[in-house]
């Protein structure tokens, strides 16, 4: 006969189930009834699928106890019941009717119970707390299951054959383990900045160790021992080298096996400081591209957009916070362009100038047949900071050669008077002045070289 229907024949035939009346309750029950059920992983072993673990039916404060019974109701795709046995609580008593145990896996539920006196002998009972009954459970997928006592189906008995009201506490399978939630994957931290590392955790011990790595080697040890707590404070350190390819490691002080790790970026800041919102540069000159940059360690990749397409790389160098830009001839003018610095094409690790204007010189316009012509026009030193030397030529003899200095806004500012034998390489030595005999300030200028219609122009930074 099954033994869950024998026992509740049993107790139907000691006349137990039901309530006592009113006085009897108040007389004879002790105040404080209470089960609890504590789910205590075994810590020393790995949280695999297949691993096993006990928990123990605790029953506390109790006085009289005469039978129990408890429905256990768990998750069947997370653990599932393997075996029971008595606690030390139920051995202690000399006879033990039988213990009774129905177990659907399928629907992870476990029917539990024991009856301390055979029919025609006397009471046995028990008294204070202890463990009733163990279970050992195993795992069989990953995730948590909540381990629940039904209430309605779960009582002790006492010796006046009533039924104990009594409170129940829901344990869980809680695997050991740790997860981090901050950096997040793939996230971007600053050097030199202080931020939170953040984890959550279960069933571990009270200390964890804090390690960061870079790639598959160990940079350095950020705690080699603090409290768990889920959450450190970590100041990166200013000289840090940037990199995509660090992880975070927080590992169980006592259990190493049980750990979490995240990949992220360590990033220096840059900022490009010109070309400036709404400058205009001008093809064929020379401009020097400004950044400043937390740290002059690593290269850096300078890009130029020019208004549609992709971005056009002009030069991988060492950071050295500026470089000197010869806009090609070839550069399509464009209102709308941006130089981009930084150590990676994407991410906080590039930094994008303001827009601004590539632009042909003032009242330039150059053609092929300027080539044809050989026309020519050199300048040196240059930059200069006392007088510089501009050198000119025409394969042919016109009468309508010009050469003049413009400033930045393109107004007129300096004119020299030429020869007539254009097929010399004839110089002129400019100091700086304009045609009023005053210094000019230091600055960008442009030297233009014209006949006729066409021209051709050369930048001169002026030093003073």
């Amino acid at each position: 006969m099954n033994k869950l229907l024998v026992i509740l024949m049993m107790l139907s035939f000691i006349g137990v189930v039901g309530v006592a009346p009113a006085d009897l309750q108040s007389s004879q029950m002790p105040i404080h009834r209470i089960t609890k059920f504590s789910v205590l992983p075994d810590t020393q072993s790995a949280i695999a699928v297949n691993d096993s673990f006990k928990d123990s039916l605790y029953v506390t404060d109790v006085v009289g106890m005469a039978a129990w019974q408890a429905r256990i109701l768990y998750n069947p795709s997370v653990i599932q019941y393997k075996s029971h046995k008595e606690g030390p609580f139920m051995t202690s008593v000399s006879t033990t009717w039988f213990t009774i145990s129905l177990a659907d896996t399928a629907n992870g539920e476990i029917l539990v119970g024991s009856l301390f006196w055979p029919p025609g002998e006397p009471y046995y009972t028990v008294s204070g707390s202890g463990s009733v009954l163990y279970i050992t459970w195993k795992v069989k997928g990953t995730g948590k299951s909540p381990i629940r006592i039904r209430h309605e189906d779960t009582y002790l008995l006492d010796t006046l054959e009533n039924h104990i009201p009594f409170d129940t506490v829901d344990g869980w399978y809680n695997p050991p383990g740790i997860a981090i939630f901050s950096p997040v994957k793939g996230g971007y931290w600053k050097r030199g900045n202080n931020y939170n590392i953040r984890w959550t955790s279960g069933g571990i011990s009270p200390l964890v160790k804090i390690e960061l790595w870079k790639g598959s080697t160990l940079d350095f040890t950020i705690a080699s021992s603090t409290n768990n707590d889920c959450s450190h404070l970590w100041a990166i350190p200013a000289d840090k080298t940037p990199g995509s390819d660090y992880k975070l490691k927080v590992i169980d002080f006592v259990m190493s096996s049980v750990y979490d790790t995240v990949n992220f970026n360590i990033y220096r800041q840059i900022q490009v400081t010109s070309p400036s919102e709404g400058t205009v540069w001008y093809v064929g000159s020379t401009y020097d591209i400004t950044w400043i940059t937390s740290g002059t360690d690593d290269s850096v990749k300078i890009s130029y957009f020019k208004g549609s397409g992709s971005w056009i790389e002009i030069i991988s160098m060492p950071d050295v916070g500026f470089y000197s830009w010869t806009i090609p001839d070839t550069v399509t003018p464009s209102t709308n362009a941006y130089v981009k610095v930084g150590q990676f094409d994407v991410g906080p690790n590039s930094s994008m100038s303001g827009r601004f204007t590539l632009a042909t010189p003032p009242g330039v316009e150059e053609s092929s047949k300027l080539k044809a012509q050989n026309l020519k026009l050199e300048i040196y030193p240059n930059p200069f900071s006392g007088k510089t030397v501009i050198r000119y030529s025409l394969n042919g003899n016109r009468n309508d050669l010009r050469l003049t200095i413009y400033d930045l806004t393109g107004r007129l500012v300096k004119s020299f008077p030429l020869t007539t034998n254009y097929s010399l390489l004839t110089a002129v030595s400019w100091d700086g002045g304009d045609d009023n005999g005053n210094r000019l300030p230091s600055g960008i200028y442009f030297c233009k070289l014209q006949v006729g219609d066409k021209s051709v122009t050369k930048q001169l930074l002026l030093l003073r």
